[in-house]
Formats: C-alpha cells, sequence, structure tokens
C-alpha cells in the first residue's frame, strides 16, 4: 500500500486535558509510520457549546503546529516536512450513547445541527445491544464505531448489513489491547466477530490512541485483519479505501 494512501481517523482528544503538542506528537508518529490524512475525535455524550468551541481551537493549535514544522525525528533520523506534505487534519465527533439517548442522538445526527456539522466526520459509539442495532438500522452517521475493550456478543449480519447498505462503516480500534491480556482476548474475540458480521467488508482499522508508544504502521493493522482469516484486500482497504470514501464525501 502507496503511504498516501493510509489513513488514521481515530485520535482520541479531549480539549480540557489534553494539549495541543501532546496531539501534535501522535500525529507526528503517525506520519512517520506512513499515515498521511488523519481525524482528531472528541468524543461526548452531550453537545456543549463551550466545549465545541474548545476542541475547534484544538485543532486550529495542532493544525498551526503542523503548519511550522520542518521536520519531525524518527528512527534517529530527520524527515523533511516537505517530503511529506499534504497531512491533512481532520475533525470528527463521537457520541457515547445507550438506549436511554436514542432520541438525543437521532436529533444530533440528522444533519441540520450547527455544533455537530463543524466536524468533518459524525460517528457513535453505542454502549449496548438496542443501540448498536439502532444506529445500525436509523441513525444518519459516517462511522459505528465498537468498544473493544469489553466482550462484544450482539452485532449481527442482519444489523451490519443495514449500516452498509446506507454507507455507514464498522470501525476496529486496537488502542492499549495489547498492554493486558484480559484486553488483548477482548480485541481478537470483537475483531473476529466484527469481520464476520461485515464478511469483511465496509470495516475501518484504526489505532484509536492518545498514546504515541501506542501507535500502529498501517501494514501492523492490516496483519492484525489478515490474521482473522479477513480478505489481504479488504484487510488493506480498512486502513486505505474506505476511511477514504468517508473523508471524501
Amino acid at each position: 500500500m502507496a503511504q498516501a494512501d493510509a489513513y488514521e481517523l481515530n485520535i482520541p482528544c479531549n480539549p480540557t486535558t489534553t494539549n495541543a503538542k501532546e496531539i501534535f506528537d501522535v500525529i507526528m508518529t503517525l506520519v512517520s509510520l506512513g499515515y498521511r490524512k488523519v481525524a482528531m475525535n472528541h468524543i461526548i455524550k452531550r453537545l456543549d457549546v463551550a466545549d465545541v468551541t474548545a476542541f475547534h481551537a484544538l485543532a486550529d493549535e495542532v493544525r498551526q503546529l503542523s503548519a511550522t514544522t520542518k521536520s519531525i525525528k524518527y528512527d534517529a533520523t530527520r524527515i523533511s516536512m516537505s517530503k511529506v506534505q499534504p497531512i491533512k487534519i481532520l475533525t470528527r465527533i463521537t457520541f457515547l450513547f445507550s438506549e436511554s439517548d436514542i432520541d438525543f442522538v437521532i436529533n444530533a445526527t440528522a444533519g441540520n445541527n450547527a455544533m455537530v456539522n463543524r466536524y468533518d466526520i459524525t460517528s457513535v459509539q453505542p454502549c449496548d445491544a438496542h443501540s448498536l442495532e439502532h444506529a445500525c438500522r436509523k441513525l444518519d452517521v459516517d462511522i459505528i464505531t465498537i468498544d473493544m475493550r469489553s466482550r462484544l456478543s450482539h452485532l449481527k449480519h442482519g444489523p451490519a448489513s443495514s449500516a452498509f447498505s446506507r454507507g455507514i462503516y464498522i470501525e476496529i480500534t486496537t488502542g492499549p489491547s495489547f498492554a493486558d491480556p484480559l484486553l488483548r482476548k477482548y480485541f481478537f474475540s470483537n475483531a473476529d466477530a466484527i469481520a464476520s458480521a461485515c464478511k469483511g467488508k465496509n470495516m475501518i482499522m484504526s489505532n484509536g490512541t492518545e498514546e504515541k508508544y501506542n501507535v500502529r504502521a498501517p501494514a501492523d493493522l492490516i496483519n492484525l485483519l489478515s490474521v482473522m482469516s479477513v480478505p489481504f484486500s479488504c484487510s488493506c482497504s480498512s486502513v486505505g479505501e474506505n476511511p477514504g470514501k468517508i473523508v471524501t464525501r
């Protein structure tokens, strides 16, 4: 896969606890590994004007750091930023929601919410079986992301197919899953269930981490899916073609 094809659409950012330099360091690590388009992800339960404003101010600060950086250090060498430009830094909003929040999320993602429309990508993270099925069948979003830190037992092919038919992608994230044996077990169990429900298609694979030491190269993510018998072409699409379609909508 050409480096220009690699996307990372899930860099979690909390504007009250994260500073621009920390996020920029994660992005530069991603750049050094071959990613060229990334998304800062604002994960929330409720919309708040001050919080949304602070997030976009943080994103602007990170973009300014990117614009003024001349080179990055990687494996004791320096890479000129002129050789890896342009780096596109997008914004994403993710609503954490359960069954009791469905009405709020329906209204927030309906397409006419000015605060939500400030973001480039809209996604949801369902917290229970009912909200997951509702997201697949009803919500107008780009991505449905799955919490890989707990056991998933309720994603079936029917709801997944409904999501795919409406142009929605299911996201698998690695995050810190390999730092703990139990989390590692959940990751492979969940990823296998998602790959089975998706039949290898309409998936995206993301690092989903704000820690630069947990970031993996595109080839590593592709290999993880290949271990679960996902066809190589589908594995490649999960970090290239599929997120690319989301970005270019």
